[in-house]
């Protein structure tokens, strides 16, 4: 499945053996779409707030992140297919995993399990920017991007949430005999 292409555990393979490394890989390969599908079906039943926010963010980033890969892809290999690079880059499935880390740490109340879960985020995004020919690049695509377009998003939420409550609601009439 994933054998062609290069994710965060190929780098391990020296450590892992071949076949641990293989498995652990073509696991890695699918993960993030359960993850992601998982967590955006947990929030839309629970945290609707959060669900809005954090598909917004998911949107942004991905569009900021292509931006940038497609930028910059273009001067390495002209002949390969930009949507098939962009998708085997570790730097993006650690901007997803960045961004489901941040949807948890908004809801999780338990001090520690929000500090593992942004932990386990950092440590995905050094992971990712090791294993990218440009460091700077990954590290941004994987961590800066995904917070950014986070905030933003919460800004613009906010922005709009002020703009309801700032209008007047006109009065309701009742729908009796003198309406």
């Amino acid at each position: 499945m994933a054998k062609d292409h290069p994710t965060l555990i190929k780098g391990a393979g020296w450590a892992l053996g071949s076949d641990t490394a293989d498995a652990l890989s073509d696991i890695h390969a699918v993960a993030h779409w359960s993850l992601m599908a998982l967590l955006l079906y947990w929030l839309v039943h629970r945290h609707q707030h959060l669900y809005i926010r954090g598909s917004l963010a998911l949107m942004l980033s991905s569009v900021l992140t292509f931006s940038i890969h497609a930028g910059t892809e273009r001067q390495f290999a002209p002949d390969s297919s930009l949507a098939a690079d962009y998708m085997t880059t570790p730097s993006v499935y650690a901007g997803w995993y960045v961004l489901m880390a941040l949807v948890l740490r908004s809801v999780l109340s338990v001090h520690w399990a929000r500090a593992g879960a942004l932990a386990s985020a950092a440590l995905v995004v050094v992971l990712a920017a090791l294993n990218t020919d440009s460091s700077v690049i990954g590290g941004l695509m994987a961590g800066g991007l995904p917070v950014l377009a986070w905030y933003i998003t919460k800004l613009l939420l906010d922005r709009n949430r002020a703009q309801e409550t700032a209008q007047p609601v006109p009065p309701r009439r009742s729908a009796g005999w003198g309406a």
